[in-house]
């Protein structure tokens, strides 16, 4: 058991040569079984009654049979694909074929009594073989106690095995049984063997006898455990299988459905009447896969009909059993009833319409049913249920009266009436708060209007002014949405998913805003925004508010008149809004509703509960809240009412006669829980777990419970420690005296109740049952199965339980975690949430690492983890379970010291176990390959596999981009803050690991995360990877790679990176950002901009807290007040504003002042402003009183900058006159002017000590200045521009500066040296502050952004060092992997064509590269340097071979021919020469060229080289050094020539712009190829010879057709002229060295034509595609429609039935329709599937040419030669509006995504622009010069696209119908265009057989495409835009790979 982690020991079976076949074994043993063992019984009473008088230990001829046989029998290995350890799979093997084969005499198959049997008999002869040993007999002694212990128990076991029936549950419960005491006797057996005498003697010589017997009696402790707990849960485990009809509900036990009681007692509803709907979904799920009826990832909660069925309208969050009877009961089965439901799938296509048809027998989803499941797909909300469930099975009717009441008058009343928008009940724990929550929701929500709702009142409550009888249920308030916070449940204190539910529940309850909602669902685009915001993929948590909730709302009550049923208000439900936990989450929701309900109408009202939290209290403040407090007197008597009815009527207290003393027992309880609820309840508890213990012991007296009540100290604490003493007293009696087992249950269970406080979301109980079989707890004891965790389970009910068996596991209340963790009030109970953190953090590490999906053997689909709820908790909490007990390391030390010695080594332990997995040691292969460049420091770790793997699934299977930025951030920051690593070795693996968890987060989160595209992000991230990081060259970023599917990369290489280690950078501002400071130690952050708004930041993650607004120009300056709990800001506007920092609100303006504030700051002590203005004064300010204290009078010019020193006693003020002053800040008298810069003084500061002053001025330099004597102490020059801001160090040990060249500098203060300079923004830097410990940086820049710094880091780079020149020459090696770059250097590299990691440098020794080359092998280097010398290197180690000086002056060019035997050379000395490839000996010396030799080349064989030069090539023969031909065509100096492979053709390319193409045996030209605007400077052909590539001086390469001559494709991204072009073998990669000083590496496969299509007689005039991307539509001359599959390339179906061309075609939304219009003046309507008309649309008078379907499906539009649009009924084929205004044919209609507008072109050059419902014309678009042949709205409808015959294509603006811009590059008419779907691209066909991708932002080219060889007539997507689909009239479909 247990796996990589679990610690257990691993054992091997005995083998034997004679081992008996299985057949043999079976036939053995089933001889022996129905001899030896089992009665010939039929009776079952019978049976059992003889097992149990039987002693199976008597057959001692079977025994020692079954000894013998398992002895010798060599047992099968596990499958490959198994996931059981080999020892589960041994007793399982043998067990099931036992149970299978051996067949008693009743003819039954054999029950698990059979293997037990066996087992029993196992054990005996451990004991008989181990009392043969005579040393080690405390150890001996051991054993047999317990073999023996385990043989005293055996007829009870094998009763309960017997009357059990041998059920799945049974098995369960025994396997530890059968697995441990296998696994001793095995153990045992192995040692002693068959001759005892020799057996012993062997065992008491092995060098390990101890450590065996001690892993026996391990196992054996283990086994007696198991069977001891087996015995005494006998009686509860029965009762719990058997299904009793006495405890269901009545309406279960009378459905129809024959499963149906089945199915409620074993989701363990039991006796419910009600259950959550999320529950009793998950339950059905469980309960009907095992019939197939849903498959892997599936939820019956995604089947719209049956969810809505259950749910309503509504969406109510609870089933009753009565529900259930009527919706699946009345079946014959739930199966059954589950099946009708479960077909067919939802039709979305409702969602849009509101239709209501039905589609043959099959009803489809109604529009409400489609609503709702876009709803809770869109906004995915949490569900309540549960909770609600409990809390109102807990209220006693009668109680709260008064609150409900107050609730009522509350709400009657209008806001400004004196009366308040929030309702606040307030109250500390216990008081009931979320109960009275649950009642208002219960009694208050839509659902309950009307009768149920007067029933509810008539039994509770009386609403004012109303009777039962007569209920005015408009004037009832309505809560119309609600949200239960939690403290245990991550995504109940994610103020996202608040935002989200509540808009899912107003949407449910409110019919105004469920239109509003609507409208938004109708359009895909607005889905997938709400959707975005609600996962939380884009914008702010106030973004999400505003879109998802306010917006929305606001529509609906300014546009919608509510209905009759719906109050005039909106109340809205908060509860426990104290659980949300402390930090960003919490801060964020407050600030939100404080800020934003405010803006909402007067008739939004909120209603909250929570404890009186101080920034809660905070926040009401500014609301001005009705507030419910605990009210003594009201509280006792609902109180009393509870512990009469609850206490005194429902327990054994009933029988107590006395009635003085039943009272005052009554008495002594209420005033012990002091109006805490929690505290009676509790007390409940321990009297009913009295009443149910009753049979051991007598009831509990009045003077016992007095003993429980205590006299004084928290009733709660006391009752809580009483209830966990009876915990451990029942343990106790299950270990039955043994102290081993004793110790073994409280340390399990004091780890279980660590895992349950620290879970991040409530386990599953099945989750605790795996976690328990899998966890080893202090290295020795393993918690087994499901024995262990049922039975720990079941002690805990009191205060932790589930609903059900997929439920979670919840407290009580939120007060037992309180009481639990908290030391003082738990004693000896106190929970180390350390350790719970931990056991989880490695739980889930060995989860995921068993499961095999790191390993990749699951596949890394989402799918994967909807089966299995712990992996994926596993994958969600794993690494935050490791964070936080990293993090609660430092609290547990603040506690208690053994405490903390225990924490860290339980911290440790887990980082170790990550560590081992995530980073992995490299080879010594990978370390010399690395340490092969000097640049390399490599660590010797590298991230592994299953970090990769981990990563994707977290990014892509999990879709948790934005979250994993967060969570790394804080883990990052866990390992910094905490002295954890310390305890480890430098360099050590966790160490690394360390790093690569920072070096990962910043990376990503700088540069993936932000990336527009996957492979941009991983490149970006992958260059600025440090060279010392774990990541660099690793098999983790290998796999990464390969997993994203990223095979190659266009890379681009700039010959410097610089990690600056910017660790963030935040951007939302949308002006310079003028000043930043850290707040709340560094966790948060504030930011001042021209954009008049202040940011208040979370400093880890980068999230938004809160926007502060109020200012009317720009903010200067900002400051804080005791850390963040007030903000001070400075503006333009000539005002000082503090803001309150809990809640954002502004709470004072200090005004009297003209002109602009530049500056302010606040003293030490927080009760002084310090303010700088543009009238030349210093102002002071009292914060508490908002007054003037003094004004500083003496610059003679603007105030820039002023600060005060530590102690405040002194300030210090810079000024545009140039100057700095010191003052007196208590006199306001200056004590020095300091006088020294020459130009204004921007920024100035004390040292901490105040012995120093720095300040930064426009004169470019920073001056230390001595406080006391006012001298210059140093003046710092290094900035290039302005310096605006300047900072010391909390320790004044160095200076940070920000300066307008866009660059901060950290100074050495003693030495006045840079230390480092950052680089990063884009613009000027107005501000720089350091956090208060130092080690960060923080500035804000002119660019609009805020970036953090890492201010410790070292600087590195990835990168060689910074060059001043550019690399002429690029080659690739033979399998292009490799690249060595050369020329303008002393030095050439050899980098990794992948990666663009340098491998190594070959250092020229002092000389100048030229020319580089590889041999065709690959390895050796050919270079050519400037002063004539050629030399050869090994490409693996970059050594020189050997060298030759051969030419008088620079070499330009050199090549290897094929085999590598010769190098060709050619220089400016105007020779061409041949050398001996190994030698480097003269072979030839040419000269015939009368210029310089600019480039050769070797033909396929050898035999021929061409070399370039002036304006002609010669060709050579190789072996003579003879000319053979001269070619003369080109008009200037050719600079490039190259053989295609075969060596038929040359390629040339010169400086007359052109490449030609020769005939490498006549010497003719073949083609002449022209497009570059400057010379052409390199040339290369693909190894096929299809393919020529150019680079040119106009800073373009381009890829040619070699037989058409076309351009294919042009490259663009270098800033100046490209030197030298290389391709790789397969042409996958071009290498480019280029003028700009980089090289690119680019991937041209992008043009590459997938598929070719054939099939039509005619041209292909229309195209479509099916929604799902898996089929093609064609439409063609030849009058047929071909439908295509993509996949494989062939026709499923031709469609016939028009008399004329077809024209037109399209897809139906759902892909079920096409859509066909022809020259047969008709249109028509098929079924995909089967190839039928379905209907054929006649009323046009000529060709129809175009047709389009709207999103809804309800309408057809048709253009014609008639001039007419006709806008059709799809579904009955009528004419529903005709369409005239065009003057010629109708050549384009298009839908809007709302299907409420409709465009049209026509051939009179026009578009109209018509509404669909009233077929008025809404625009005219004039501008094109031609037929408007294709019109296109953009996704979101506010534009308009159209391509004419003019070659134009333009974009209008739809609303104004402005023309926006003119698209000009097609030679011909443009035929069709083509959004893609978010807009931002155009991909456009024309006649001049070209597709264009356009950028529509700037108007560019990005991509031109030609591979027709006829006019391109239309273009289409697939669903997810991985291809372009177009067709021609060369009678083809060409599909093309998406560039974007």
């Amino acid at each position: 058991m247990g796996g990589k982690f679990s610690g257990a020991s691993s054992y091997a079976l005995p083998q034997n040569d004679k081992t008996p076949s299985s057949t043999q074994l079976l036939q053995k043993i089933e001889n022996k079984f129905q001899t030896s063992v089992v009665p010939h019984r039929h009776d079952k009473d019978d049976f059992v009654t003889s097992l149990e008088e039987s002693n199976p230990l008597k057959h001692q001829e079977f025994i020692q049979s079954c000894v013998g046989i398992l002895e010798n029998y060599q047992f099968p290995s596990p499958s490959p694909t198994s996931k059981q350890p080999s020892l589960v799979f041994i007793c399982k093997s043998l067990k099931n074929a036992i149970m299978a084969e051996a067949v008693s005499a009743s003819g039954t198959t054999a029950t698990s009594a059979t293997f037990v049997t066996i087992a029993m008999a196992l054990c005996k002869c451990i004991s008989n073989r181990i009392s043969c040993i005579a040393d080690h007999q405390d150890v001996v002694k051991n054993i047999a106690f317990r073999a023996n212990k385990i043989i005293e128990r055996e007829r009870a076991i094998l009763a309960i095995l017997c009357k059990s029936s041998g059920s799945d549950k049974t098995n369960k419960m025994i396997e530890p049984l059968l697995q441990h005491s296998f696994c001793a006797f095995c153990l045992i057996v192995d040692a002693v063997q068959r001759d005892p005498e020799r057996g012993v003697s062997r065992l008491l010589n092995c060098k390990d006898l101890f450590g065996m017997l001690e892993a026996a009696s391990f196992h054996l402790m283990h086994t007696t455990v198991v069977t001891s707990l087996i015995v005494r849960g006998n009686n509860n485990w029965k009762a719990s299988r058997s299904i009793s009809l006495e405890n269901l509900p009545h309406a279960i036990t009378h459905c129809r459905a024959v499963d149906a009681c089945n199915f409620w007692s074993s989701s363990r509803f039991g006796s419910k009447e009600k259950v959550g709907i999320t529950e009793f979904f998950r339950e059905l799920d469980v309960w009907v896969a095992e019939n197939g009826l849903i498959s892997s990832g599936e939820t019956l909660a995604d089947n719209g009909r049956l969810y809505f069925e259950f749910a309503g309208m509504c969406n109510l969050e609870i089933v009753t059993a009565q529900k259930f009877n009527s919706i699946l009961g009345s079946y014959n089965s739930v199966i059954e009833g589950v099946k009708n439901y479960n077909e067919p799938q939802p039709n979305y296509k409702n969602a849009i319409t509101g239709s209501h048809e039905q589609e043959g027998n099959n009803p489809i989803m109604s529009f409400e049913q489609d609503l709702n499941v876009l709803l809770r797909k869109t906004l995915q909300p949490v569900s309540f249920g549960d909770d609600l469930i409990h809390h109102q099975q807990i209220f006693l009717k009668g109680t709260r009266e008064w609150i409900f009441t107050e609730f009522e008058s509350w709400a009657s009343r209008q806001v400004g009436e004196g009366n308040h928008r929030v309702f606040w009940i307030k109250g500390s724990a216990g008081l009931g708060k979320s109960v009275i929550a649950a009642q208002l929701v219960k009694c208050y929500r839509k659902d309950h209007v009307g009768e149920d709702l007067s029933e509810v009142h008539s039994n509770n409550i009386n609403c004012t002014n109303r009777s039962s009888s007569n209920l005015d249920t408009n004037a009832c308030p309505v809560i119309h949405a609600y949200f239960f916070c939690k403290h245990d449940h991550a995504g109940l204190n994610n103020p996202r998913k608040a935002i989200a539910t509540l808009a899912f529940r107003l949407a449910s309850q409110h019919n105004g805003f469920a239109n509003a909602f609507q409208a938004l669902l109708r359009c895909p685009c607005h889905r997938k925004s709400l959707h975005a915001h609600a996962i939380g993929e884009t914008g702010t948590v106030a973004d999400a508010f505003h879109e998802l909730f306010a917006k929305p709302l606001i529509s609906a009550l300014t546009t919608t008149s509510l209905n009759k049923h719906e109050s005039d208000d909106v109340f809205i439900l908060i509860d426990a809004l104290d659980e949300l936990q402390h930090g960003t989450s919490r801060q964020q929701l407050l600030r939100i509703f404080g800020k934003m309900l405010p803006s909402l109408p007067t008739n939004v009202r909120l209603i909250v509960t929570s404890r009186p939290d101080s920034d809660i209290v905070a926040f009401f403040k500014t609301l001005r809240p009705f507030v419910i407090e605990k009210q003594d007197e009201l509280q006792r008597k609902d109180m009393e009412m509870y512990v009469r009815k609850e206490i005194f009527q429902e327990t054994h207290l009933s029988l107590v006669d006395n009635e003085t003393l039943k009272e005052d027992a009554v008495k002594r309880i209420l005033d012990r829980a002091d109006g805490v609820f929690l505290a009676v309840a509790l007390v409940r508890i321990m009297v009913k777990e009295n009443d149910l213990d009753c049979k051991n012991r007598e009831n509990m007296s009045l003077d016992e419970l007095d003993v429980v009540l205590g006299k004084s100290g928290s009733l709660v604490d006391r009752t809580l420690r009483d209830v966990m003493d009876r915990m451990v007293a029942h343990l106790s009696e299950m270990s039955e005296g043994d102290c081993d087992i004793n110790l073994f249950l409280k340390m399990l269970l004091q780890d279980i109740l660590s895992v349950l406080v620290a879970s991040l979301e409530p386990l599953h109980l099945n989750d605790l049952y795996r976690l328990c079989s899998s966890y080893i707890i202090k290295g020795k004891f393993t918690m087994q199965g499901e024995c262990f965790a049922s039975h720990i389970i079941t002690a805990l009910v009191p205060l932790y339980s589930p609903s059900s068996q997929n439920s979670g596991i919840k407290p009580l209340h939120k007060t037992v975690v309180d009481f639990l963790t908290d030391p003082k009030r738990s004693g000896s109970y106190f929970v180390d949430i350390c350790v719970g953190h931990s056991i989880l953090a490695r739980i889930c590490l060995n989860v995921m690492v068993e499961s095999g999906f790191l390993a990749g053997k699951q596949f890394l689909k989402k799918c994967a983890l909807d089966d299995d709820h712990l992996l994926y908790y596993s994958l969600k909490y794993g690494h935050i379970h490791l964070s936080e007990c990293i993090s609660s390391v430092s609290i547990s030390q603040t506690v208690d010291s053994c405490l903390a010695e225990k924490s860290v080594n339980i911290a440790k332990e887990t980082i170790e176990q990550w560590a081992s997995v995530f980073v992995v040691e490299r080879t010594e292969n990978e370390m010399a390959e690395l340490g092969q460049s000097k640049r390399y420091h490599p660590s010797i770790y590298q991230a592994s596999k299953m970090f990769a793997t981990w990563l994707f699934a977290q990014i892509f299977t999990m879709k948790r981009r934005q979250e994993i930025v967060k969570e790394l951030t804080w883990l990052s920051q866990s390992f910094q803050q905490s002295s954890l690593l310390l305890k480890f070795k430098e360099d050590s693996r966790e160490q690394m690991f360390s790093s690569l968890v920072q070096d990962f987060a910043l990376l990503y989160r700088e540069h993936w995360a932000p990336a527009i595209s996957d492979k941009d992000g991983l490149f970006a991230m992958k260059v600025h990877i440090p060279v010392t990081s774990c990541l660099m060259r690793s098999a983790g970023m290998t796999h990464l790679l390969k997993l994203c599917r990223i095979t190659s990369f266009d890379l681009s290489l700039p010959l410097e990176v610089d990690m600056q280690r910017c660790m963030n950078t935040l951007t939302g501002h949308s002006d310079f950002v003028t000043s930043v400071t850290f707040i709340r130690n560094g966790t948060q952050i504030v930011s001042g901009s021209s954009d008049q708004m202040l940011r208040v930041w979370d400093a880890i993650t980068g999230e938004v807290i809160d926007i502060l607004q109020g200012h009317n120009r720009g903010i200067w300056s900002i400051a804080s007040i005791e850390d963040g709990k007030k903000i001070v800001s400075g503006s333009l506007d000539g005002t000082i504003s503090i803001w309150d920092g809990d809640t954002g609100n502004l709470m004072q303006i200090l005004e009297g002042h003209g002109g602009s504030v530049f500056t302010v700051d606040v003293n030490h002590d927080g009760t002084r402003i310090l303010s700088g203005y543009r009238d030349n004064t210093v102002k002071i300010w009292d914060v508490f009183s908002g007054q003037q204290i003094n004004t500083l009078v003496g610059h003679k010019n603007t105030v820039i900058s002023a600060s005060f020193s530590r102690d405040g006693t002194r300030i210090i003020s810079g000024s545009v006159d140039k100057t700095l002053k010191i003052w007196d800040a208590v006199t306001g008298e200056v004590i020095n002017t300091l006088e020294s810069h020459s130009a204004v003084v921007n920024s100035v500061a004390f040292n901490p000590d105040g012995t120093r002053i720095v300040s930064g001025s426009s004169d470019n330099t920073v001056k230390i200045w001595n406080t006391i004597s006012g001298e210059v102490i140093d003046t710092l020059e290094g900035h290039s521009d302005f310096i605006r801001s300047v900072v010391f160090c909390p320790n004044g040990t160095t200076i940070i500066s920000g300066s307008n060249d866009k660059t901060i500098k950290i100074w050495d203060n003693s030495t006045g040296k840079v230390i480092r300079t950052l680089k990063g923004h884009d613009s000027d830097i107005y501000s720089v502050a350091f956090s208060r410990d130092g080690r960060q940086i923080l500035s804000g820049s002119g660019d609009k952004t805020v970036k953090i710094w890492d201010a410790m880091a070292d600087e590195v780079t990835s990168k060689p060092e910074k060059v001043s020149h550019s690399y002429t020459s690029v080659a690739f090696n033979h399998n292009g992997t490799r690249i060595v770059i050369g020329g303008n250097s002393t030095t050439a590299i050899i980098l990794d064509a992948r990666s663009g990691d340098v491998i190594f440098t070959l250092e020229g020794r002092n000389l100048l590269f030229s020319s580089v080359a590889y041999s065709r092998d690959g390895s050796r280097i050919v270079s050519g340097g400037y002063e004539g010398t050629v030399m050869i290197w090994d490409a693996i180690t970059g050594e020189v071979v050997t060298s030759s000086l051969g030419h008088n002056n620079i070499i330009n060019t050199v090549a290897f021919n094929h085999d590598g035997t010769q190098i060709a050379s050619g220089g400016d000395d105007k020779f061409v020469k041949i050398w001996n490839g190994e030698t480097l000996g003269l072979i030839h010396s040419i000269n015939g060229h009368c210029g310089l030799i600019s480039s050769v080349a070797f033909n396929h064989n050898g035999e021929r080289l061409v070399s370039a030069s002036d304006r002609t090539l010669k060709i050579w023969n190789t072996k003579t050094g003879t000319i053979i031909k001269s070619l003369k065509k080109h008009d200037t100096l050719v600079s490039s020539v190259v053989f295609s492979q075969d060596g038929t053709k040359i390629v040339s390319g010169s400086w007359d712009k052109t490449i030609k193409i020769w005939d490498a045996k006549t010497g003719k030209v073949k083609r002449t190829l022209q497009g570059h605007s400057n010379c052409v400077s390199s040339v290369a052909c693909s190894h096929n010879g299809n393919w020529i590539v150019s680079g040119s001086y106009d800073r373009t390469i381009k890829i040619w057709s070699a037989a058409t001559g076309d351009v294919i494709s042009t490259l663009e991204g270098h800033d100046d002229k490209i030197y030298k072009l290389a391709l790789n073998h397969d042409m996958t990669k071009i290498a480019s060295a280029s003028a700009d000083f980089t090289l690119k590496i680019w991937n041209p496969k992008l043009d590459t034509v997938l598929n070719t299509l054939t099939g039509h007689s005619g041209a292909v005039n229309s195209v479509s595609c099916s929604y799902d991307g898996s089929y093609v539509l064609t439409g063609s001359s030849d009058k047929t429609i071909r439908v295509w599959n993509v996949i494989a390339g062939k026709v499923t179906k031709i469609l016939h039935g028009h008399s004329g061309c077809v024209n037109s075609v399209s897809f139906t939304q759902d892909g079920t329709q096409i859509v066909s219009g022809s020259d047969d003046n008709t249109v028509k309507i098929w079924d995909a599937i089967k190839g039928e008309v379905i209907i054929t649309l006649k009323g046009h008078h000529g060709s129809i040419r175009c047709v389009a379907s709207s999103m809804d499906e309800k309408k057809i539009a048709t253009g014609s030669n008639d001039s007419t649009v006709k806008i059709w009924n799809a579904v009955t084929g009528d004419v529903m509006r005709t369409l005239q205004g065009h003057i010629g044919a109708v050549l384009s209609v298009h839908f809007s995504s709302n299907g409420m507008q409709l465009v049209t072109g026509s051939s009179n050059n026009e578009l109209k622009l018509w509404n669909v419902v009233t077929g008025a014309e809404i625009a005219l678009f004039k501008g094109h010069r031609g037929a408007v042949n294709s019109a296109r709205f953009s996704p979101n409808a506010r534009h308009i696209v159209s391509g004419s015959d003019d070659s134009t294509i333009k974009i209008w603006e739809a609303k104004k119908g402005d023309l926006l811009k003119t698209f000009k590059a097609h030679k011909c008419a443009v035929n069709s265009v083509v959004f893609n779907h978010d807009g931002t691209y155009i991909v456009s066909a024309s006649r001049d057989r070209t597709i264009i991708v356009w950028d529509v932002a700037i108007g560019q080219v990005i991509k031109s495409l030609k591979v027709h060889s006829g006019g391109v007539n239309c273009i289409t997507f697939n669903a997810d835009e991985s291809w372009i689909i177009s067709v021609s009239d060369d009678k083809k479909r060409n599909m093309f790979l998406q560039i974007f």
